[in-house]
């Protein structure tokens, strides 16, 4: 398999202002900040990868390796169909004679019943694509968007997550099936521990911090 895990060279994001793209990635989360990534790349993917977390270690060199498609990574974690919506309606706007290939990878969570993400309701690129009400309805439901950090994720340029804390707690000697039950057992033990055991991993600030690595 051709990786994009060789040839690291790390830079990290700096907070410049609460008006940056950076700033604004860190308020809103994944969607936003891989909508930042796209934005920098100097031509459009011919093929996004759309879906879950597990879906964002499908590596785009290795897709365009297969296919002979440039590729982008927009996998999100808890990702759902308006998300994907979203992104896929914003990827034919800013590239509408560009012949786009999706590729939706599901999950047992992917239909399931939770307001909308923060970066589908506050960043315009994404938002633009709901009725105002539907909006206006959901961010009700969600409350103030949270400034949400991310201090253990790495991405490559094209949406490749190449580390978090999973790779973490391997480093740290867990075996995979270590870690893959503890994720299992979490999920089955009912939306009430999710959501604390999400609260207990998110790292929430005050103010924006520059947390996301970006690998090339």
């Amino acid at each position: 398999m051709v990786s994009e895990r060789s040839d690291e060279k790390v830079t990290k994001p700096k907070s410049t202002g609460a008006s940056s793209a950076n700033n604004r990635t860190l308020c809103y989360g994944e969607s936003t900040f891989k909508g930042d990534l796209l934005d920098a790349l100097k031509k459009p993917p011919q093929l996004v990868v759309l879906g879950g977390s597990r879906a964002q270690r499908f590596e785009p060199n290795y897709i365009r390796r297969l296919t002979g498609l440039s590729a982008f990574n927009f996998a999100l974690q808890n990702s759902r169909p308006e998300g994907a919506y979203a992104i896929s309606k914003y990827l034919f706007s800013r590239a509408p004679d560009v012949k786009l290939r999706c590729f939706y990878a599901l999950e047992a969570t992917t239909f399931s019943d939770k307001p909308m993400h923060p970066g589908l309701l506050y960043d315009e690129r994404f938002s633009q694509w709901f009725p105002p009400d539907l909006v206006s309805r959901q961010k009700e439901l969600n409350g103030p968007p949270k400034r949400v950090s991310f201090p253990s994720k790495r991405y490559s340029p094209r949406g490749l997550l190449l580390h978090n804390e999973y790779d973490e707690m391997l480093a740290r000697g867990r075996t995979q099936e270590q870690t893959c039950a503890s994720t299992s057992q979490t999920y089955s033990r009912g939306p009430q521990h999710r959501a604390r055991h999400r609260r207990a991993r998110v790292t929430t600030s005050r103010s924006c911090s520059s947390s996301i690595t970006i690998t090339a």
